[in-house]
């Protein structure tokens, strides 16, 4: 990796749960690329996750019910939404794209409500999607990771959802560089 990436890469934070394979995939690449990673602390105020929860719940209540070990989960999760402004959920879009699959699809729902900007790259299409109005659309562009993000998904990841989260990775510096060095020469710099 190239020094400009690099001094890129310190201005960026990634977040995750630690305890999914796709949080240790984002670990070991923020670390590749000097990018300042953090496992949130569990938020000490469950009613507030409880009442996220709800609120998820209320606007699809075809999600499975919520059980104790649900909750726990969903309150280690809520702690890494508190944190960024963005949200990268990796996981399985239902047949007719309305809902993500398990506890991720119960984190985007959050963070929507939460007003977090979300990307959901589905596993099975290998597809990205924007989280918008209750709406997974189609993203024609595969997206690049914000300044501060948050890294979700699937407990355990394959070869292609391990391959999306590298080239989520490489692409966010690959372009962020490009345009950096397009406005430096245009300075003559």
């Amino acid at each position: 990796m190239e020094d400009s990436q690099r001094v890129l890469a310190r201005l960026f934070r990634v977040y995750a749960d630690g305890i999914t394979d796709v949080s240790w995939v984002a670990e070991t690449l923020a670390q590749e690329y000097g990018i300042p990673f953090q496992v949130p602390r569990i938020v000490k105020d469950r009613e507030e996750v409880i009442a996220a929860i709800q609120q998820a719940n209320l606007l699809d209540l075809s999600r499975e019910p919520l059980q104790e070990y649900l909750i726990d989960l969903l309150e280690r999760k809520y702690a890494v939404l508190l944190q960024a402004d963005t949200v990268f959920a990796f996981g399985d879009l239902t047949e007719d794209c309305k809902m993500l699959r398990g506890a991720t699809g119960w984190c985007v729902q959050i963070a929507a409500d939460m007003g977090k900007t979300v990307y959901v790259y589905d596993i099975e299409s290998r597809m990205w999607f924007h989280f918008k109005n209750n709406q997974f659309c189609l993203k024609q562009e595969a997206p690049t990771l914000a300044l501060k993000s948050v890294i979700l998904g699937s407990k355990y990841v394959g070869a292609s959802t391990n391959n999306a989260i590298q080239t989520l990775f490489h692409r966010t510096f690959s372009t962020h560089v490009q345009d950096l060095s397009r406005r430096l020469e245009e300075f003559n710099l």
